[in-house]
């Protein structure tokens, strides 16, 4: 269920009025974005069955949270380095519904041998870090060679908090990826702190059937994919630099780089019936030329248009809208040579209606280059020290197919409240002790093994020796016959 337009601006409006009534003090920027942010709202309107009051609370609570622990100011620059580098945790590709996969590599996580509140904070940058390029994640736990030791129970209630508390209507799915069997105990113990809701949202898969969640080429060789991908740590520009002027700021699109959107006004119709704005000597030809016409296949909804170099030198283009968190544009910028053309693909994020989007715009920019065969660094100088009269631009309006339904395209879940009974919780703590107990057991167990197989080794190496020994002395004694022959000999003389 989706909530009405009503119904996000009277939360809207309840927040704000109490923020200014009760004085409360959150960060200005998740104020900024309760001004702005209509999806923001939706979330958590859909995670509280679209009750109001139990949608401000919770964001009361989490702008309360994230001031306290300083969300909005986790950078790479305050957070411990060595932890983000460690690859245990990362984002990586997407599942088919086209949501990044935050992925947890479960067997580099020991339970103790991290400081947790550094750990907690590192959790907090990716899910921030997540939330900028989607309205929701897939969490993948990779458990291939795990055991019992990499099973940190106090960690995934953390995670699973994380998503009930503060970051509403965020999974997608959990999929735990050829998870051992000895841990199964200990994930009936996780189900217990989740919502039926997200419970229907954990799937168990193996090689075998994770293309049913992952296409192969956006799942790891390991997985048996087909993507070679090793992680390496890769910082995304701070906040400070998301904003270059009061006109621009910085929005994540599918090959997860940060892309500068222009803020055009959604009243601006620009009266002009000529989408082009680059003179009479145009560089480039847009087809179509006015508007993207946005069709439904499935459960997406998605437009496309072709961009054609017709100058006589290589260009560079560059595509900004004025809803960011609506569409994903692939590619979002590129190199043309002469003649050459490119088919540029825009997909509705799934949580919007086709109806959302008439007032949208998009903005096609291009910039002559000097080289046919650019780097992606060349194109980025080329942007950053561009003379703006060299700059080219074309708007397209939105319009919508005849077969595009005004429902939601895909559906959006939500995540319940619930809370185990306390009784449950003891049970739980009780059966915790047992399993670390078992794990304890179990390592020393391995540890006296392995001592008496070096016990054993050691013992067949003397008994084998020994044997030697013996065996080398007894083939050097003489026999009885031999040695009295002499005195035979002797006694027949006298």
């Amino acid at each position: 269920m989706e909530p009405s337009q009503e119904e996000i601006q009277k939360l809207r409006n309840r927040f704000i009025e109490e923020v200014q009534v009760q004085g409360l003090d959150f960060h200005p920027r998740d104020v900024a974005r309760a001004n702005s942010d209509d999806a923001w709202l939706k979330r958590f309107l859909v995670h509280n069955d679209m009750e109001v009051e139990d949608a401000l609370t919770m964001m009361k609570e989490t702008c309360k949270w994230r001031k306290t622990h300083q969300v909005n100011d986790l950078s790479v620059n305050n957070l411990n380095f060595e932890y983000l580098a460690a690859g245990s945790m990362f984002i990586h590709n997407k599942d088919k519904d086209m949501k990044p996969l935050f992925i947890f590599k479960c067997c580099k996580h020991v339970k103790g041998q991290k400081d947790f509140e550094e750990l907690k904070k590192c959790v907090i940058y990716w899910f921030e870090r997540a939330e900028r390029m989607s309205d929701q994640i897939t969490i993948f736990f990779d458990m291939m060679n795990t055991t019992l030791t990499n099973m940190d129970m106090e960690y995934t209630k953390y995670l699973i908090n994380l998503c009930k508390m503060y970051y509403p209507n965020f999974l997608n799915y959990i999929l735990i990826f050829e998870m051992p069997w000895v841990l199964n105990a200990a994930f009936k113990i996780i189900k217990s702190w989740l919502p039926a809701k997200a419970v229907q949202k954990i799937k168990f898969v193996n090689r075998g059937t994770l293309k049913e969640y992952v296409e192969p080429s956006q799942a790891l060789k390991a997985w048996g994919g087909t993507d070679e991908y090793q992680f390496v740590f890769t910082p995304e520009p701070s906040p400070a630099e998301w904003v270059k002027d009061e006109n621009k700021k910085k929005v994540h699109f599918a090959n997860h780089q940060m892309v500068e959107v222009l803020e055009m006004s959604s009243n601006d119709d620009s009266s002009r019936d000529d989408a082009s704005f680059g003179g009479g000597n145009s560089k480039v030809r847009l087809n179509p030329n006015y508007a993207i016409t946005f069709v439904q296949e499935g459960i997406e909804v998605s437009g496309s248009f072709t961009i054609t170099n017709t100058s006589d030198g290589p260009i560079t283009f560059k595509v900004k809208t004025t809803s960011p968190e609506k569409f994903r544009v692939r590619p979002y910028n590129g190199a043309l040579a002469v003649g050459k053309s490119a088919s540029i693909n825009v997909l509705l994020l799934s949580g919007y209606t086709a109806a959302c989007i008439v007032q949208d715009k998009f903005l096609v920019m291009t910039l002559p280059l000097d080289t046919d065969n650019p780097s992606p660094g060349q194109i980025n100088d080329a942007w950053k020290n561009n003379d703006k009269h060299d700059v080219e631009e074309h708007r397209l309006k939105c319009n919508i197919g005849s077969n595009v339904s005004q429902q939601s395209t895909q559906p959006n879940g939500a995540i319940g409240s619930a809370t185990p009974p306390s009784d449950m919780e003891q049970k739980i703590s009780q059966l915790l002790v047992s399993m670390n107990h078992v794990s304890d057991i179990c390592s020393q167990v391995e540890a006296d093994l392995k001592s008496w197989r070096k016990l054993v080794l050691i013992f067949m190496i003397v008994f084998v020796s020994f044997a030697i020994t013996i065996l080398y002395a007894l083939s050097n004694v003489p026999t009885g016959s031999e040695s009295c022959l002499p005195d035979v000999a002797g006694r027949s003389d006298l």
